[in-house]
């Protein structure tokens, strides 16, 4: 599934308000990373996924999630590709902390 993530994240596109709330790919890894089973599929969306604010949440979701791999490629995720904090809501560092894997 890494292939085909990686091509898809070339596919995606922000729209007008840019946070890439209406692009179907983006609606697609969103929905995959909640009930997609296999932990290598998940990692592989979570490194392919567009960060913006609406997909932040989605992100911090996975530093939850019962694999410890996935959760690394999620807090990867927000390091690597977010560029300020800008993105974060106050919550977002609580919710965090306080996750239970």
């Amino acid at each position: 599934m890494e292939r085909p993530a990686r091509a898809l994240s070339r596919l995606q596109d922000g729209g007008e308000a840019g946070d890439f709330s209406e692009d179907a790919i983006t609606k697609a890894f969103i929905t995959l990373l909640s009930a997609e089973k296999n932990k290598d599929t998940r990692k592989a969306i979570l490194g392919s996924l567009a960060i913006s604010d609406y997909t932040i949440p989605f992100v911090v979701e996975r530093t939850r999630d019962a694999s410890e791999d996935v959760r690394r490629v999620a807090f990867l995720a927000m390091t690597s590709k977010a560029r300020s904090t800008s993105h974060w809501s106050p919550y977002d560092p609580v919710r965090v902390v306080n996750a239970i894997p």
